[in-house]
């Protein structure tokens, strides 16, 4: 190729064009990619097992063994690959919490 080619702007505005066509996806595409990705989340095999991606597969606990849970773990600190995090909200009714990130930055 030679090195001192010019390229004009059709050639700029072509390759732009075509670059965008290879990248962007409608709303309805994206919709789609994600109906895929969790179709082929399946949890086949044991159903008191519950597959979380890298962490594991972890059995499901029962409502009083959640409960019991729920009441020791206020002010509970926990690692998280290289974040600590509080719990800092309990929701009793459905069973969640929401923890804060203590050593970001």
């Amino acid at each position: 190729m030679d090195e001192n080619k010019v390229i004009d702007e059709s050639s700029i505005d072509q390759i732009v064009d075509e670059a965008k066509k290879a990248t962007e996806k409608s709303g309805k595409d994206i919709l789609e990619d994600l109906k895929k990705e969790k179709s082929e989340i399946k949890n086949e095999g044991n159903k008191n097992k519950l597959p979380l991606g890298d962490l594991g597969e972890f059995e499901k606990v029962t409502s009083e063994e959640s409960d019991l849970v729920l009441d020791k773990i206020p002010g509970v600190i926990f690692k998280l690959q290289n974040c600590l995090f509080r719990v800092c909200y309990i929701n009793k009714g459905k069973k969640r919490f929401t923890a804060e990130l203590i050593n970001g930055k």
